[in-house]
């Protein structure tokens, strides 16, 4: 995917984050090298949301501005407590394995567009009081599939230390 087409399509899919919740981009940097990369960053007083291009692989970050880059969380994170507490399931955000890496990359930022802002309204408005249980509820899974892959235990990550530190 060309990092212009990125730019593009980011920034017509979350158009609603500058019209509708206040925010500003912050950042949007594009790689000049042969991989593609790209982030396009929005911010208010309160949040962050960032999307990212790596290697044709579109990733969405969003937290607490007030807190570090370690427990800011991707979209998939976020969305899975919110389908757990909610006793819904799992919205596939687009793992469509489509050959056509273009499509593959505008279909999941659409998707991901729309299930920010038709699932993460409390923290688009900056509204982060379940934060620290979506974190704690990550670090779990985490584990869980970590023990479940190895049959060890996880060793102790900063993410966890943070949590231990400051959620409990």
């Amino acid at each position: 995917m060309r990092q212009e087409n990125f730019f593009d399509l980011v920034k017509q899919n979350f158009e609603y984050l500058l019209k509708e919740y206040g925010y500003s981009i912050t950042t949007s940097n594009l790689s000049s090298d042969i991989l593609d990369y790209g982030i396009v960053e929005y911010r208010t007083n309160k949040a962050i949301i960032s999307i990212q291009l790596d290697r044709n692989d579109v990733i969405i970050i969003l937290g607490p501005i007030n807190e570090p880059e370690i427990v800011w969380l991707s979209i998939e994170n976020v969305v899975n407590y919110l389908n757990f507490i909610n006793n819904e399931s799992f919205i596939d955000l687009c793992n469509d394995f489509d050959n056509n890496t273009e499509f593959r990359m505008k279909t999941r930022i659409s998707k991901c567009a729309k299930v920010l802002k038709d699932s993460c309204q409390n923290f688009l408005i900056g509204d982060f009081s379940q934060w620290p249980e979506i974190c704690k509820f990550t670090l779990k899974n985490i584990k869980d599939i970590y023990f479940a892959k190895t049959g060890e235990p996880l060793p102790l990550l900063k993410f966890e230390e943070y949590i231990i530190k400051n959620y409990n």
